[in-house]
């Protein structure tokens, strides 16, 4: 089973991390918080409060991970290095906390290390009512080398947001082997989505394939 690597960055409280450890806590194996080496007394102290958190109450490793933001381009490769680590795990990456360089560097040094599969990216609002997922930035960095009448499919998928063969062939007015020959490149490339609907197959984009549709235009 893939384990769940939680990674959040913290700066001067622990709002963000506590509302990340109740929803993840029972579901992840180990936390991480990556925080900036010139580290004063306020993250000092949410570092403990959550370090007691989790070892006490949660009985969960907790890992700290300090870096120096001063120096970005070292800290990004301090940080590539640790999330290339992780491949072989499931990571969940809370850029909520600390200061925005610390959120920047940790979000693209995430994205560049780790499959988009294999990894989820989420940031708080400042208010706490609502967890915004941004996981799709995951896909920005995939090159995919698409037909164009396969993007030409990608795209009217999109449009009418679950459609099944026939209809889709009657859309492009194509016949329906050279739009099954499209759908099967997307199904290839993991853009869209298929299932069953009593005997008809019924496709529809994810997240990934509305990312590359936009990166193709």
């Amino acid at each position: 089973m893939t384990e769940i690597v939680v990674v959040f960055t913290v700066g001067f409280d622990t709002k963000f991390q506590f509302k990340t450890i109740l929803e993840q806590g029972q579901k992840a194996s180990k936390f991480v918080a990556i925080i900036n080496s010139d580290k004063n007394e306020k993250t000092i102290s949410a570092i403990d409060t959550l370090k007691k958190f989790l070892l006490e109450y949660l009985e969960k490793p907790f890992e700290i991970l300090e870096v120096d933001f001063s120096r970005p381009e070292e800290a990004f490769q301090t940080l590539v290095k640790y999330f290339s680590n992780l491949r072989e795990n499931k990571v969940l990456v809370d850029i909520s906390g600390g200061m925005r360089i610390i959120g920047i560097i940790t979000l693209i040094s995430a994205i560049v290390s780790i499959e988009p599969r294999r990894l989820e990216i989420l940031i708080w609002t400042e208010d706490l009512k609502e967890r915004l997922n941004l996981s799709f930035l995951s896909y920005v960095t995939l090159k995919i080398s698409l037909s164009n009448f396969a993007l030409q499919v990608l795209r009217a998928i999109i449009e009418s947001e679950a459609i099944n063969l026939t209809d889709l062939s009657k859309k492009l007015e194509k016949p329906k082997p050279s739009v099954y020959r499209a759908i099967k490149e997307l199904l290839s490339n993991g853009l869209i989505e298929e299932r069953r609907e009593g005997r008809k197959h019924i496709y529809q984009v994810n997240p990934k394939g509305k990312v590359i549709a936009q990166l193709s235009q």
